[in-house]
């Protein structure tokens, strides 16, 4: 992130914490979790400081995985194979984003980031993974995000469909949001009737590009990533 920080008001955000750490919506596919929860989007976990990960959102490492200016990375590439997925972290947010707990669409999410949140710029790759019911070939997706910077691309992978670019480059050949889009309105985002392998399992991968400060990669600044997804999302035949 290069932009000014600006601090957010987090009064109405503690109280929400204490409503909806105890009170989580269900997840409208099972499986798919919003970031910062802990593991089958049973409860929102308590921020550390690259002491505490989250239950069902991995990132890859090395961190970044390819510099900002590099072409965005596609998580299936024979490039990527040496990436090795380990748990994202839930870290104390940036002060200058919006703060944790908050609802975009009646559900809780946190934001995740690389275990220093403060970090180099270039491009982190996040993933997520859910099961497909047997009777179901296609997934439509809907949900919110923010980011610091931008979302670059998002992927989905299931079966022998790898890496399907679904959102961003090169899907449109533009960003899925702003790169100073760490604070409301969330950006909307949806995928509809994705393929996806009966009975298999599902992966979504988000490649999100911190730019450093100052743009420069080599002076680190926050990233992190944060989701909601929508009671709308659902599987088809």
């Amino acid at each position: 992130m290069y932009f000014p920080r600006i601090r957010c008001n987090t009064f109405l955000h503690v109280f929400a914490a204490l409503v909806l750490s105890s009170a989580l919506a269900t997840a409208a596919i099972p499986g798919l979790c919003n970031t910062g929860l802990a593991t089958g989007c049973a409860s929102l976990i308590v921020p550390g400081n690259g002491t505490t990960t989250d239950g069902n959102w991995q990132i890859a490492n090395p961190s970044p995985t390819e510099p900002s200016s590099a072409p965005i990375p596609n998580p299936c590439d024979l490039n990527c194979l040496l990436l090795v997925f380990e748990p994202a972290w839930v870290d104390t947010p940036d002060p200058s984003w919006e703060a944790d707990p908050v609802t975009f669409s009646a559900t809780a999410s946190q934001w995740i980031t690389p275990q220093v949140e403060n970090n180099l710029g270039g491009q982190y790759i996040y993933e997520t993974s859910f099961p497909v019911p047997t009777a179901d070939a296609h997934v439509t997706i809907s949900g919110e995000l923010l980011s610091d910077n931008e979302v670059y691309a998002i992927y989905i992978s299931s079966g022998t469909s790898e890496c399907i670019p679904v959102a961003g480059y090169p899907y449109d050949n533009a960003a899925v949001n702003s790169p100073s889009n760490f604070i409301p309105p969330a950006t909307a985002f949806t995928i509809t009737k994705a393929p996806v392998t009966p009975g298999g399992t599902a992966t979504l991968y988000f490649v999100v590009r911190n730019r450093g400060a100052g743009g420069i990669d080599t002076s680190p600044t926050s990233t992190g990533l944060r989701v909601n997804f929508s009671s709308k999302s659902a599987f088809s035949k």
